[in-house]
């Protein structure tokens, strides 16, 4: 919808910065363009509310992001490799995002990177991928989820051991809901995996990123 021109009434829009740098707020009502939402001026206890979140606010939703078939096979060792998903595949879905990012943002951007819309946000995550050769007679690979930023995992806040033992090629799901913080939210997370011996190839990897809580 376009921006009003010619409604003779509007609520003016503004960021919390502003609001909180404006001298005349008692009995107000604006748009808050940082919270997408409207809020009113309570002047008993000094503090804005939000109004009627719920149907101007969509805090919760999901990316899902899968690997196109043109990206190689990763083979994981007993070294940290970093787990990338180019978001390509024709199964990727960006409809559900929240509203605040929900066309002009992802939740796991560039390739291998989630990022966290809020420092506080609550997340699930679920991986998918194909174990499709093994060499070596590897037991079992760690997944970390990282959040250092760095090209090797430094802060890990997140660990799963899978399994090695079926013959392949077979398929592994698993998932966790975590929380974020600064540091989350300024380096993002990102997925290492390492084995304890010999190597793994792994493909047809995905993501399912779902907000279950925005931050207060």
């Amino acid at each position: 919808m376009a921006k009003n021109t010619t409604w003779r009434t509007t609520i003016e829009s503004m960021t919390t910065a502003e609001r909180d740098a404006a001298t005349d707020g008692e009995y107000a009502i604006i748009f808050n363009t940082d919270l997408n939402r409207y809020q009113a001026y309570n002047g008993s206890t000094e503090d804005w509310d939000s109004i009627n979140e719920a149907p101007l606010d969509i805090v919760t939703g999901y990316g899902f992001y899968t690997d196109s078939l043109a990206t190689p096979t990763i083979t994981v060792g007993t070294s940290p490799v970093l787990l990338t998903i180019d978001a390509l595949g024709a199964n990727s879905n960006s409809s559900q995002l929240p509203l605040e990012i929900r066309g002009s943002s992802e939740l796991w951007t560039p390739l291998s990177t989630f990022t966290p819309i809020l420092d506080g946000d609550g997340y699930d995550i679920r991986l998918d991928f194909t174990i499709d050769a093994k060499v070596g007679n590897p037991n079992y690979m760690t997944v970390d989820l990282d959040i250092g930023g760095g090209a090797t995992p430094s802060i890990v806040i997140m660990s799963k051991r899978v399994e090695l033992g079926s013959s392949t090629p077979y398929n592994v799901s698993f998932g966790t809901p975590i929380f974020t913080g600064a540091t989350f939210k300024a380096n993002g997370g990102q997925v290492f995996i390492t084995t304890d011996t010999g190597t793994v190839d792994i493909s047809a990897r995905q993501v399912l990123i779902k907000r279950d809580h925005r931050a207060n």
